[in-house]
């Protein structure tokens, strides 16, 4: 005998089952962006994971649509998942949690995307105390990001990237901003160091005055060359002893002082002496052979990195206590020549 009973109707879909629903479209892809954003050695995996699971959510979706319209109860697992309470609340503290987590990480990335085939080290250096900020970076075809994320970051912190192999760069800013990654490419992201040679030259009348450059007796006449950064306080000062030589005033770093030397043309600093000293009134003959003898002896003298607005002041003295002060400002020029003025 047939049991008499109808069948339960088909029973709807709770509340809940649609609000944890859309709440997963919305956590999941937050959750894909923001570990995209600070997790980028982890990119690839998380972007898939995140992808194919929105993708589910979106099938679950248009599949619970479908239920309802056809009024058909598959009672599954995600369903019963989906329609708890307990998820929602889940669902909630995530939602928390992503939210502090995306605005207090902060996270560098220095990208070789489209470097050539060298090798970068580049360092991050904090200006405040000077010191690394962390483990320099190597950055190359075989390693072709570097860098890692920061939590619990609440304000901003200065830092500068430097390459320091090879040299030839500047700095460039790679503060931490809590809620952003910051990614640099190397060395695109770089700009070319600034460099100038700047050449202290004897006058005719101060050349006279001079000792031969190969003389082992100190010499009588002394410079004092101080030079003021613009829009800065720094200051920096030094005494460089003067013959018939042409000083180079460069940086007291060794790769930098390479390059500041690399500038160095011959031909040109002797035509330029010979033209000057021409236009003095010197004649041809001593024009030859005073613009040969300062451009065959040459001495780079340390002293900084010198860049374009820089003030250079230098103070020429002898024992007897005479004075010369001439004042240059740097120029974008890369070869600059200081004349220095006979002492009165």
């Amino acid at each position: 005998m047939a049991d008499p009973t109808p069948p339960a109707p088909a029973q709807a879909r709770p509340v809940w089952f649609w609000v944890n629903l859309v709440a997963l479209l919305v956590v999941v892809p937050w959750a894909t962006v923001l570990f995209q954003r600070h997790f980028k050695a982890y990119v690839t995996e998380i972007v898939l994971f995140g992808g194919f699971f929105t993708a589910w959510m979106l099938i679950r979706l248009l599949w619970g649509i479908v239920e309802k319209a056809l009024k058909v109860d598959t009672n599954d697992f995600s369903q019963r998942l989906l329609s708890s309470p307990g998820t929602t609340r889940l669902l909630l503290l995530a939602a928390l949690a992503l939210a502090f987590l995306w605005n207090t990480t902060a996270s560098l990335y220095l990208d070789a995307a489209g470097a050539d085939d060298k090798q970068y080290t580049v360092q991050v250096i904090d200006p405040a105390t000077k010191t690394q900020f962390m483990q320099p970076a190597l950055v190359d075809a075989s390693h072709p990001v570097a860098g890692v994320p920061w939590f619990m970051q609440f304000r901003t912190v200065p830092l500068r990237c430097r390459i320091v192999s090879p040299v030839g760069y500047e700095t460039a800013d790679c503060s931490l901003v809590p809620g952003q990654s910051k990614r640099i490419q190397v060395p695109q992201g770089f700009n070319p160091l600034e460099v100038h040679l700047v050449m202290l030259v004897p006058s005719a009348g101060l050349y006279r005055e001079l000792t031969d450059a190969d003389d082992a007796a100190p010499p009588d006449v002394h410079a004092k060359v101080t030079v003021t950064r613009a829009r800065t306080t720094q200051k920096i000062a030094t005494r460089v002893p003067l013959r018939r030589e042409t000083v180079y005033l460069v940086p007291t770093n060794a790769d930098e002082k390479s390059l500041v030397l690399a500038l160095e043309q011959k031909t040109d600093l002797r035509n330029g002496i010979f033209n000057q000293l021409i236009e003095t009134g010197t004649g041809e003959g001593a024009a030859q052979q005073t613009a040969l003898a300062l451009s065959g002896h040459t001495k780079a003298w340390p002293l900084m990195l010198l860049r374009k607005g820089d003030v250079i002041t230098v103070e020429t003295e002898d024992a007897a206590g005479r004075q010369a002060t001439v004042t240059h400002q740097v120029t974008a020029d890369k070869l600059q020549t200081i004349w220095l003025n006979p002492l009165p």
